[in-house]
C-alpha cells in the first residue's frame, strides 16, 4: 500500500512546530471543524508566502494530545455493567458452600432485586432454593457460569420410602428463561399398567423392586418423549420423565437423589445496565416477571427510562 505523498515545504518544519493527531486531523482553537493536517500547513505556507507556514500555538497543538490521553484512559475503565454488579452489593454472595454468582442473586428482605424473580435464591440452613420453583424446593447445588447452566435436586421427589410413585414429573418453573441440559440422561418410568399391560423385553424396561405394575429404564439423552420407546406406550400404563445427571437406571434412586443439569436461554443484562445507571429494578405484572427500571426522583440522571419494559416469565 502507498504511503500518503510528502507536503511541499513540510521538510523545513520546526519538530514541535505542529502536532498530528492519529487520523491526521488538527483541532482549531476557534472551534472551527476540523481540517486535515496536511491542508492546514500547505495553506499557511501559501498565506505567508515564505518557505515555512506559520507556527501552531502550543496550547492548541496540546488539545488533540489531551483528548488522546483521555480517549485511552477510557479504555481501562471497566464497562458500566461490570462496575454495576461489583458497586451494588449484589456480589458476591455466598450460601453455605455455594457461592452465588450473576446472574443468580440472593433474597435479601429490604434490598431492591438484583435481577429476574425466576433466578432469585432463598437461603435456608446454609441451603439455597430458587423461590420461583415448585414449594420452593429445588435446590441449586453448583452455577457455572461459563456455560450457562447449574446443577439442581428437586426435593419435591417423594425418595425417602425408597419406592416413589412412577407417575411424577420434572418441570421447569420458567420455561421461556430455562431449558433441560442436553448432559442429562433420563429416567423413562412406565407406572401404574393395568390389565397386565407390560413394556415388551426389547424396550429394556425392568419392573421396580417395591411394585411389579411399574417399570423403569434409562434413557439416551434424546428420548425425551414417549416416542422413543419402542412400540410406544403399553395401553393401560401412565408414562413419566425425570432427568438425571449420570447414574443408571438400577439404582435410580441414587440417580435422582442426584439432580439434574439446567441450562438458562440469555443473560438477563437489563437490571445490571438499570443499575450501572444509578436506577432501581422492579419487576410488576400479573405474575411479577415484567421488568422496569424505576428512575424516579433523579436516580439515574439524564437517564429517565433505560429501555421498554420486558417480561422475564
Amino acid at each position: 500500500m502507498r504511503g500518503p505523498r510528502p507536503v511541499k515545504g513540510l521538510a523545513s518544519l520546526p519538530p514541535s512546530s505542529v502536532l498530528f493527531s492519529p487520523r491526521h486531523h488538527h483541532i482549531l482553537p476557534s472551534g472551527r471543524p476540523p481540517v486535515p493536517s496536511h491542508s492546514l500547513v500547505h495553506s499557511s505556507v501559501r498565506r505567508s508566502g515564505g518557505p515555512s507556514p506559520s507556527i501552531v500555538h502550543p496550547q492548541s497543538a496540546m488539545q488533540p494530545f489531551l483528548l488522546l490521553l483521555l480517549a485511552s484512559f477510557s479504555f481501562l475503565l471497566p464497562p458500566p455493567a461490570a462496575s454495576a454488579a461489583e458497586s451494588s452489593g449484589c456480589w458476591p454472595k455466598a450460601c453455605g458452600e455455594l457461592n452465588i454468582t450473576y446472574p443468580f442473586w440472593l433474597e435479601e428482605p429490604g434490598k431492591p432485586p438484583c435481577g429476574p424473580p425466576s433466578f432469585k435464591l432463598k437461603c435456608s440452613s446454609n441451603r439455597a432454593f430458587l423461590t420461583k420453583s415448585v414449594y420452593q424446593a429445588y435446590e441449586v447445588l453448583s452455577i457455572f457460569p461459563s456455560n450457562k447452566s447449574f446443577h439442581v435436586v428437586d426435593h419435591n421427589l417423594p425418595l425417602d420410602t425408597g419406592c416413589p410413585p412412577p407417575t411424577m414429573n420434572i418441570s421447569l418453573f420458567s420455561p421461556r428463561t430455562f431449558v433441560f441440559s442436553r448432559a442429562n440422561k433420563e429416567l423413562l418410568f412406565l407406572g401404574k399398567c393395568t390389565g397386565g399391560s407390560t413394556p415388551a423385553n426389547s424396550t429394556g424396561f425392568h419392573s421396580l423392586a417395591c411394585d411389579n405394575s411399574s417399570f423403569v429404564r434409562l434413557g439416551d439423552g434424546r428420548e425425551f418423549s414417549s416416542d422413543g420407546i419402542h412400540g410406544g406406550i403399553p395401553q393401560g400404563c401412565l408414562f413419566a420423565v425425570v432427568p438425571v445427571l449420570g447414574g443408571n437406571g438400577d439404582d435410580y434412586i441414587a440417580s435422582m437423589k442426584n439432580g439434574f443439569l439446567v441450562e438458562w436461554k440469555v443473560d438477563p443484562d437489563d437490571c445490571l445496565e438499570c443499575m450501572a445507571r444509578g436506577g432501581e429494578c422492579t419487576y410488576g405484572g400479573d405474575r411479577a416477571t415484567k421488568f422496569d427500571c424505576d428512575c424516579s426522583g433523579d436516580k439515574c440522571g439524564e437517564f429517565s427510562q433505560l429501555k421498554t419494559p420486558r417480561d422475564f416469565a
